[in-house]
């Protein structure tokens, strides 16, 4: 059995969330193992290929659809798109424009893996990429990967000594 990854996406107005959302089941290396979950916001008079006619087809991508003028800002958006969340293994939050490296779903789970931590959580700055799919890879993306203490008000704070910069290499990339 594959472990499998919730992609969630806020996405406001972009047209660039197409061309994401195809460009991450292209370069997977198990794309069955997505999961998608898209909170889209967009106006009446948006282009139509801004939106669903022009998504990939994919079994696993669902869509909630919201007027952008009634929108009340990205983390709200955020939580409308955690909502389709369903038990996937791994959870995976991006931008609505970003690009990935070939095979991306695996050498998050690798680097994940590599944390020796069933609590760690990867978090990145990713690299820039230009359009439609050039990747900056001069420089190493900002990049941590760190096991959590869970406090008694659960909330939650880095293990000492466990952040690492040099943790993994990016796997994303954002415009």
């Amino acid at each position: 059995m594959i472990s499998t990854i919730f992609v969630q996406i806020a996405a406001y107005r972009d047209p660039d969330l197409p061309a994401t959302l195809h460009n991450l089941i292209e370069r997977a290396a198990k794309p069955e193992r997505l999961r998608f979950g898209i909170y889209l916001q967009l106006a009446a008079d948006d282009p139509p290929h801004w939106g669903t006619s022009a998504f990939p087809d994919h079994p696993q991508l669902e869509v909630i659809r919201f007027d952008a003028a009634e929108s009340r800002g990205a983390c709200w958006a955020r939580r409308q798109a955690q909502g389709v969340y369903g038990g996937e293994d791994f959870l995976l939050q991006i931008d609505s424009h970003m690009r990935a490296v070939e095979h991306w779903d695996e050498l998050l789970l690798k680097t994940w893996k590599e944390c020796s931590d069933a609590r760690a959580v990867l978090s990145i700055y990713p690299n820039g990429f230009q359009q439609p799919c050039r990747l900056q890879t001069s420089t190493l993306p900002v990049t941590a990967a760190a096991g959590f203490n869970f406090q008694k008000n659960n909330l939650i704070a880095p293990s000492p000594g466990r952040l690492s910069p040099e943790a993994s290499c990016s796997a994303l990339a954002q415009s």
